[in-house]
């Protein structure tokens, strides 16, 4: 027996079917204001993507973006450090929004400085680029971002021999306070960065020995990371970017040339007190030099990994700059840890 519907029925059919409303896609409901973690939590690329080993931290604020839904129960972050840096958390895991009663609590070890002003998204820079202010430079040790971003193209390629596996690498250089961002950068041009997908982004104008500096020294360029942090950071330095990149890679050679450098280097694999990376770094630097240095950690499995250093630094800086010239030792950056491993190349 033949049960197929005649063509009359058919043409109905896909008529009526055509007429029903398409299933609504996720919501995504833009917020702003603050999220005060109150415990470790994962800060996953989705509601259902799996851990990557980024998560926010205990008494840490973060900038919130959007909830799934209105009043849902995930509201999307800017994690300061994660590729990409828009994650997902549970709100369970905090307070949002973290009013000002929750300031206090922003004050423990591992808390991160709000942006001065609460502003939209949209809304221009708080002060002009360029002017004299604090600068930090945020330089990443690469072995352990890899433990967390395996498939990073940086991180399939790493080898124990290359720059990366025992020399710092260049992060960015972040003008302050912290929401000085996309200084004169369009709104969809943001809106493209804020997306992740980092190689779509227009590529900044550079000399070609600066190019090549910057590709052995911030490995994450394989993911268009140079592109991200011009557009996000450097747009508001007051120079163009070939002169803010090599500012931010003598800095960088500077560290790497110390006393600093050669003690997380003898200390791959194991762990080290932050306290020894301070006079380290005193070391060649200048006694209270440590002052202006903060150190970042992340948990892996058991271990608690060093994935991060950030130096305060005032302005102007430029290529020619004395890093001892240049530390601020008042900025009140704090660590995230008090002990943390060196991680080495691979997975461990």
């Amino acid at each position: 027996m033949n049960l197929s519907p005649s063509p009359s029925r058919r043409f109905w059919l896909v008529l009526l079917i055509g007429l029903l409303p398409a299933a609504p896609l996720m919501a995504f409901e833009p917020v702003q204001g603050f999220f005060l973690a109150r415990r470790d939590c994962p800060a996953t690329t989705g509601i259902k993507a799996r851990p990557d080993g980024v998560s926010v931290q205990p008494g840490a604020r973060y900038a919130a973006l959007g909830l799934n839904k209105p009043d849902g129960d995930y509201l999307q972050l800017r994690v300061p450090g994660a590729r990409p840096e828009p994650r997902w958390v549970a709100r369970a895991c905090g307070d949002w929004p973290a009013g000002e009663a929750s300031d206090a609590a922003a004050g423990s070890p591992n808390a991160v400085n709000p942006p001065s002003g609460r502003q939209p998204p949209d809304a221009p820079p708080a002060r002009t680029p360029g002017r004299p202010g604090r600068v930090l430079l945020a330089l990443s040790w690469q072995p352990a971002f890899c433990e967390r971003q395996s498939s990073k193209p940086e991180c399939r390629s790493q080898t124990a021999g290359r720059f990366d596996a025992v020399n710092l690498s260049l992060h960015g250089l972040w003008p302050q306070p912290q929401g000085l961002e996309y200084c004169q950068v369009d709104a969809p041009t943001r809106a493209l960065d804020r997306h992740g997908n980092w190689m779509n982004l227009p590529a900044p104008t550079l000399q070609e020995d600066t190019l090549r500096q910057l590709r052995q020294a911030m490995p994450g360029a394989a993911s268009g990371l140079e592109r991200h942090e011009w557009l996000r950071h450097g747009s508001c330095f007051g120079a163009d970017a070939d002169h803010y990149f090599r500012t931010a890679l003598a800095l960088l050679e500077q560290i790497n040339r110390s006393a600093l450098r050669d003690t997380l280097a003898r200390r791959v694999g194991g762990p080290i007190v932050v306290s020894e990376l301070k006079a380290a770094f005193e070391q060649s630097f200048g006694p209270g030099a440590g002052g202006a240095l903060s150190v970042r950690c992340q948990r892996d499995g058991g271990r608690n990994l060093i994935t991060e250093l950030r130096l305060s630094l005032r302005q102007p800086l430029s290529p020619s700059t004395p890093l001892r010239e240049a530390l601020d030792t008042s900025s009140g950056e704090r660590d995230t840890c008090q002990m943390g491993t060196v991680d080495g190349v691979g997975d461990q």
